[in-house]
């Protein structure tokens, strides 16, 4: 094997051992950005849930109303990071180019 092939290797282990790290801590930081969610939620609607039980609203229907919001905020502040994180990968990207004095010549995103 020659020394390109080799350092090539090296790099795509390299960038494979990013990708699950950064994957991990993103889906850490979601969830824990859900379980805020959720709690916050709980604790600001404290009053109006005692409203609605008091007027005959179903514990069941509670629940799944307040599944559903938090689940709505969850998933539209996953899409808004999701969006800010591939803006600055180009960002990214495009500024190491400059440093480097050397094109890449393009910037891929896989969902």
């Amino acid at each position: 094997m020659s020394v390109k092939h080799n350092a090539i290797d090296q790099a795509n282990d390299t960038g494979a051992l990013f990708v699950s790290l950064f994957t991990t801590f993103g889906l850490f930081s979601i969830g824990v950005g859900m379980l805020l969610i959720f709690s916050m939620l709980a604790t600001e609607r404290k009053s109006n849930m005692g409203m609605a039980r008091a007027v005959g609203m179903q514990r069941q229907h509670l629940v799944r109303m307040f599944t559903v919001e938090g689940a709505i905020y969850g998933i539209g502040s996953a899409i808004v990071g999701a969006l800010i994180g591939v803006g600055l990968g180009f960002v990214l990207v495009e500024a190491v180019s400059a440093i480097a004095s050397q094109t890449i010549e393009q910037f891929t995103f896989t969902p």
